[in-house]
Order: C-alpha cells, then structure tokens, then sequence
C-alpha cells in the first residue's frame, strides 16, 4: 500500500512544483486540478487552498451536492502539519454513499523561494486494491489482504469482511 500511496503523493507534489498552482489565475488553478483528475482515476477530489485554509480552486469527479468538504472530512490538525512542510495521509475510511476506500492526501504549495503558499489536498480512492487482491492467487489455499497501520482491513476477497471493518492485528503476520 505504501507505494501506491507514494505514488498518489509524487503527483501532487509534481503537480505543485511544475504547475505552481497557488500562483495562478483561476482558471488557471481549475485546469491544473483537471488535469491532475484526468491524469490518474484513483482522484476522486481535488482541492486547492491559500495559506489561511480558504479555497481557491476544486474539482471533483462527483456532483456538487455529493462531494461534501473534502477540508471537513480530512479533520484534526492536517493543516499545521502540511503548513511545516510535511505530507499529510488520512488514514483509510469507507464512503457512506458508494462503500468503497478512501483516503485523504495533502502537499504544501510553495513559492520559488520555498515558503509556504497552500496546500494541495487529494481525496484518493483505493477500491482499485480490491480489484487487485481479487485477482491475486497465493498458492492453493493462501489469502491476499491488504491492511493499513493499525491493522483493518483494506482490501480482501471477501469484501463483507472489508466493510464490516474487520481488524487483523491479532495475527502475527500482521
């Protein structure tokens, strides 16, 4: 999971280095979150903020009644985090509407001199890891799964068990 994650994490920060997102005209900032939506499915969300938390620029893959505050969802101190330079990843929740994986990937925007200008922020749908441990074969009788840090379940054959939020920490392979 950890470089898929990676990867979600080097396109936004290409994104802000190439693009320069905080220091653009609007439309400007639209397009480049539309293109970074485009670029890779697993985007469901993209939100664009100054250095005081506002809103600058967002897209979003669902309608506008559905997509909620991706800022809301991402909650507790994400913004001082990403602010000192750091990257901030939410751990993995389900989506009430469509039950499948989510979670919440944050860069800082910078200017050229590298102070901290924004934040780009990405919600990132993880369902693609059920379709790949679906597909997964271990053997004769052995178990792909996917788990996060804390040791729930992720991604595994029997999705029911994913949803429930069924932990496996208890095994000692986790």
């Amino acid at each position: 999971m950890d470089q898929a994650v990676g990867k979600f994490v080097r396109e936004l920060e290409t994104a802000v280095k190439i693009g320069e997102p905080t220091s653009a005209s609007q439309e400007e900032q639209r397009n480049i979150l539309a293109n970074l939506l485009g670029l890779d499915p697993a985007f469901r969300q993209l939100v664009l903020l100054d250095s005081q938390e506002r809103g600058l620029a967002k897209v979003s893959r669902l309608s506008q009644a559905a997509s909620g505050s991706l800022v809301d969802r991402a909650g507790g101190d994400w913004f001082a985090q990403v602010k000192q330079g750091n990257r901030y990843i939410s751990p993995v929740y389900v989506d009430d509407v469509t039950s499948e994986p989510m979670m919440i990937v944050a860069v800082p925007t910078t200017d050229v001199f590298g102070d901290f200008q924004g934040i780009l922020l990405a919600e990132v749908n993880l369902k693609f890891m059920w379709d790949l441990v679906d597909r997964l074969e271990v053997g004769d009788t052995g178990l792909a799964y996917v788990v996060d840090r804390q040791g729930d379940l992720i991604a595994f054959g029997d999705i029911s068990r994913v949803l429930k939020g069924d932990n496996v920490s208890h095994l000692d392979l986790v």
